[in-house]
């Protein structure tokens, strides 16, 4: 599978992962093969990047995906018309950003703009969804398209949010808490940018890490006893050494443990959680740094800021829920102890639960690029081995 612009699609190929419109519906499934008029509905519905399966890669492995797609359209919808309903408010027809700032801070007024109900259903449908399926690995191919990124970067920074979680420890209890918080992180910033776009104003770096605490007020004024909820939305772009937004804040980098109270001025245990899910799914929508990052280059600039941004127990069970390789990627063996498969490409279709780095593939190509019989390697059974995704 191999992410392709929209504007290079040729008929007869095949989508590779679902796409849903701006009403957050399923546009086109998974397994789709794509025609001139389908491809027309692409660009003109703004899409930019779409996962595509070559037919010469073999037979047709579909993604894992942690949430069904149409559990992920229902949800997902459920948060389009919650920020369909905040975006069309009448004064943020009128405003700009910095207005907004300061509205959002001094009084009440524009507070009321967070339909926080429809959004805590959602919240608790995903953590249903995830705690039922009892999902270990988190599945995240690089991608990014203009339709709905806000709402799926908040829905996979909700759903990582509840896996690191519940894999440190954080009782059942807190979990729902997460699960509002990943999804309202960034409630703030659609604030923001919404205002901007009305506006046709620029929103500087410094209104832009106002963000973390118009999300707070909101919460406060929609819900004024979550005060858990509050913190974690308003410390989700601190770090632990202090050089975050928007207090400056510096945190433990001890194993998370929620019955130790929090220091004065320090960050929150579960901020630090919210805090490597928003960064990684950021590199790997390409919302960060504006570009692409594989899962494998996203984890290495976590593990290289660990202890410095991040708490380094939480980014080292990121590492273990992470898959560097997901499930109908296309990848390159670029070195392995046995000669023969060095070089070629393939399609990952199963993971190794004792090694992420080395997946089951279904090799479909040599090393000088040409077509071969598909062949079923477990490269868990190699010495060595080293893989890169081919975008």
């Amino acid at each position: 599978m191999k992410l392709a612009r929209v504007d290079n699609l040729q008929p007869g190929q095949i989508l590779g992962r679902s796409l849903f419109n701006e009403r957050r519906e399923i546009e086109l499934a998974i397994g789709t093969q794509l025609d001139r008029d389908k491809i027309d509905v692409l660009n003109r519905k703004r899409f930019t990047y779409v996962y595509i399966w070559e037919i010469s890669d073999g037979e047709f492995v579909a993604p894992q995906e942690l949430i069904a797609d149409t559990i992920k359209a229902a949800n997902s919808k459920d948060i389009a018309t919650a920020l369909n309903d905040l975006r069309s408010h009448e004064a943020l027809q009128k405003l700009d950003p910095e207005t907004v700032v300061k509205e959002i801070s001094q009084s009440i007024s524009l507070r009321t703009l967070l339909p926080y109900t429809k959004i805590e259903d959602v919240a608790g449908k995903i953590l249903e969804e995830v705690l039922r399926k009892d999902v270990r690995l988190f599945s995240s191919l690089p991608v990014k398209q203009e339709a709905g990124s806000d709402i799926d970067h908040a829905l996979d920074v909700s759903v990582l949010s509840i896996m690191l979680s519940n894999a440190l420890g954080v009782p059942y209890e807190q979990l729902m808490t997460i699960s509002v918080a990943g999804l309202l992180h960034d409630s703030g910033l659609w604030v923001l940018n919404t205002a901007a776009d009305n506006s046709n104003d620029t929103l500087t770096q410094d209104l832009y890490e106002e963000h973390p605490v118009l999300s707070m007020l909101m919460i406060r004024q929609a819900r004024p006893e979550k005060e858990l909820e509050q913190t974690i939305v308003r410390q989700h772009h601190e770090s632990i050494g202090g050089s975050g937004f928007p207090d400056g804040l510096e945190g433990s980098d001890t194993p998370v443990d929620l019955s130790e109270d929090v220091k004065p001025n320090g960050i929150h245990p579960l901020s630090m959680i919210v805090a490597v899910a928003n960064r990684y799914v950021a590199l790997v929508s390409g919302r960060a740094e504006h570009k692409l990052h594989t899962p494998e280059k996203a984890l290495a600039k976590l593990v290289k800021d660990s202890g410095v941004f991040w708490n380094t127990h939480v980014v080292t069970e990121l590492i273990k829920i992470v898959q560097l390789y997901p499930m109908g990627a296309h990848i390159r063996i670029k070195d392995c102890s046995n000669p023969q498969f060095t070089g070629c490409s393939g399609i990952v279709i199963a993971n190794s639960p004792l090694d992420p780095t080395k997946p089951t593939v279904i090799l479909t190509h040599d090393f000088r690029g040409g077509a071969i019989q598909p062949k079923r390697i477990v490269l868990a059974r190699e010495e060595k081995v080293s893989l890169e995704l081919v975008l």
